[in-house]
């Protein structure tokens, strides 16, 4: 689902959780009054063919958009991991659209055979998508190329804001997806983090099967869970284990779910998670502005001891992650 809060009169957070089973201690959203938060949950269903959805504090509209689902019965397909990779920034033309994109306007961004998603046989893909610097409140649609585009929204923004998602969209005619920008003018970019592929043969970088977990946390630098009292300083890396915790296995496991948070942040900055011990992508999880919280979800490949490293690019921010399953 990709959860949007709206009209929040009070600070707070959404938990998304199975019905029928007890509320875990984490958060799929953490939001501001009057801001406008959007970002995609992976929720198990529970009791009735239903989730759970509360809210902390104060009153909120929410608006729920189903993008896709997971089958114990059907074949749906495999997951591909990849190593972060930029497929467009408006800023300097990367994706071949420089400046940004207007009102009632989109762009049709080329995905197939660039960033490690292979020319032929993509089902789907996986992008951090990023809006910056819109005039105006406005929403955002991924959509496959060549079809009509649908009744929902991937990122609800205001103006000034930069706001990260992650997104899941089928990859339509000739490998592409459509952006589309509502009002104002916004940049965009998106990073491809991986995709899905309908074939049967086996692909170097398959992830293996998704195993959805009760979201538990995992590092709260405002407290000593995860190993890190204390904010994230500029240019810091910190290497967070992720197995054997939370429901996740010591062995066996090839990358985690994590619902990762940004709060307090003292300058503008932007969080990227990756494999420990390999080279730090030029990518972004989670974009964000003084004093304003940010989550996002991230599909991370685990990396060497069980862990991933969280890089932090500037001024000073206190992380959260929930883990929210594994592969």
């Amino acid at each position: 689902l990709n959860v949007t809060v709206t009209e929040p009169t009070a600070t707070g957070f959404v938990t998304v959780y199975p019905t029928g089973q007890p509320r875990p201690t984490a958060s799929n959203l953490n939001f501001t009054p009057g801001l406008t938060a959007p970002n995609l949950v992976i929720a198990r269903v529970g009791a009735n063919g239903s989730v759970a959805s509360y809210n902390s504090g104060g009153n909120t509209h929410v608006v729920a958009d189903v993008m896709g689902y997971y089958s114990t019965d059907d074949w749906a397909g495999q997951q591909y991991g990849l190593s972060p990779a930029r497929l467009m920034d408006t800023r300097n033309g990367n994706g071949g659209k420089l400046g940004p994109i207007g009102p009632q306007q989109q762009h049709v961004l080329q995905i197939a055979g660039r960033g490690g998603v292979p020319a032929t046989g993509a089902d789907s893909v996986i992008l951090n998508v990023t809006v910056t610097e819109p005039t105006a409140a406005s929403f955002l649609t991924a959509y496959p190329g060549g079809e009509n585009r649908p009744n929902a929204s991937n990122l609800n923004f205001t103006p000034g804001q930069t706001v990260p998602n992650l997104v899941i969209v089928k990859v339509g005619d000739n490998g592409r997806v459509n952006l589309y920008n509502d009002q104002g003018s916004t940049h965009v970019v998106a990073d491809v983090v991986g995709y899905y592929s309908l074939s049967l043969t086996e692909i170097t970088g398959n992830l293996g099967s998704h195993v959805g977990l009760p979201p538990a946390r995992v590092l709260d630098t405002r407290t000593t869970v995860g190993g890190h009292l204390g904010a994230l300083a500029p240019r810091e890396s910190f290497s967070l284990r992720v197995t054997g915790r939370g429901g996740v296995p010591q062995n066996n496991v090839s990358a985690v779910i994590l619902n990762v948070t940004v709060t307090e942040p003292t300058a503008t900055g932007f969080v990227t998670v990756y494999p420990t011990g390999q080279p730090r992508p030029t990518a972004s999880n989670l974009n964000f502005t003084p004093g304003l919280t940010a989550p996002n979800l991230v599909i991370a490949r685990v990396g060497a001891n069980g862990s991933i490293d969280i890089f932090n690019s500037g001024g000073n921010t206190h992380v959260v992650a929930d883990v929210m399953g594994y592969y």
